[in-house]
């Protein structure tokens, strides 16, 4: 492989790294690697990239090979291209906790609701885990929400 080649291998590594919110040193005890080591790979430093290690970084990463080797332009989903700032949405997603995930949720279901002309109840939702223990409070926060008209003008 070129120096070129290898920069942006190493450029797709880490970005892929970053999404999955993992620290050199945690992907490299993935990979028996060792941190330095990591970093080199991502700075396109280590010329030969073999085919096991390649498949090796993408399991850890949960890429596709082919995204790691700049043939497909996307990470994940073999047929969504994600914009930048979908990208971004999604990258402060996942950092996100439980509560915070399910607002975001919650007034995500109203949003579309309110572009597509649907009405989704909040305690109709099928993913809802009643024994969680802020089941009560969110139920109640949803309802609130509901109920509020200025939420729906």
């Amino acid at each position: 492989m070129d120096n070129e080649s290898n920069i942006e291998i190493g450029k797709r590594l880490f970005n892929a790294r970053k999404s999955k919110d993992l620290t050199r040193a945690e992907l490299g005890k993935l990979l028996g690697l060792h941190e330095t080591t990591v970093k080199r790979y991502e700075d396109g430093e280590i010329k030969s990239l073999s085919i096991e290690k390649l498949k090796e970084f993408a399991e850890a990463l949960d890429v596709k090979p082919t995204y790691l080797i700049g043939w497909d332009s996307v990470e994940n989903d073999k047929n969504k291209i994600l914009t930048n700032e979908e990208s971004t949405l999604l990258h402060k997603y996942r950092k996100l906790d439980g509560k915070g995930k399910h607002t975001v949720n919650t007034v995500l279901d109203m949003e579309y609701s309110r572009c597509n002309n649907v009405l989704l109840a909040a305690h109709e939702k099928e993913d809802v885990n009643k024994k969680s223990p802020t089941y009560e409070e969110d139920y109640k926060h949803d309802l609130d929400i509901m109920m509020d008209d200025n939420e729906w003008k």
